[in-house]
């Protein structure tokens, strides 16, 4: 079995990065920002959760064996926002990736998306609803991004 362990600097660069998300893309302030709830009950995983009127971002990190068994993974249980088809999707999913990479993690999987969300997972190149491992969704958005500038 691995053992994976996520350390201090790990979940402080996701919250982190979280927190410039909130404040850079969907406007809030710092201290709105700050309230961001992370929950790390177990070293192999935490969990971090926004919530503000319509934006709602419900965040879980590590282990989650339903995805990937003994495998990093980054799941999007909730995801939401108050202005749709704003690029805040791809944009999320983009500083995750970069995060994915940097910590190694295998695979990302949004749970249980709504039509209108797999609508968009199908753009950047999720299977149905499968997990996507984290370069290939890298290069799945990359490609979107230069499709769209050609347009």
């Amino acid at each position: 079995m691995l053992n994976i362990v996520i350390n201090e600097a790990e979940r402080a660069a996701f919250l982190d990065t979280l927190k410039k998300f909130i404040v850079g893309k969907l406007g809030y302030s710092l201290k709105q920002a700050s309230s961001i709830d992370l929950f790390s009950f177990r070293e192999d995983y935490f969990t971090l959760q926004f919530k503000k009127g319509l934006d709602d971002l419900y965040l879980k990190i590590g282990d989650y064996s339903y995805t990937a068994p003994e495998q990093k993974s980054i799941v999007i249980s909730r995801i939401g926002f108050r202005k749709s088809h704003s690029g805040s999707g791809t944009e999320l999913l983009k500083e995750l990736c970069k995060l994915g990479q940097e910590f190694k993690y295998d695979w990302l999987y949004i749970e249980c998306p709504n039509p209108g969300c797999q609508e968009f997972m199908k753009k950047l190149g999720f299977k149905d609803t499968s997990p996507i491992s984290i370069h290939e969704l890298k290069n799945s958005i990359q490609e979107y991004e230069n499709h769209k500038v050609v347009q």
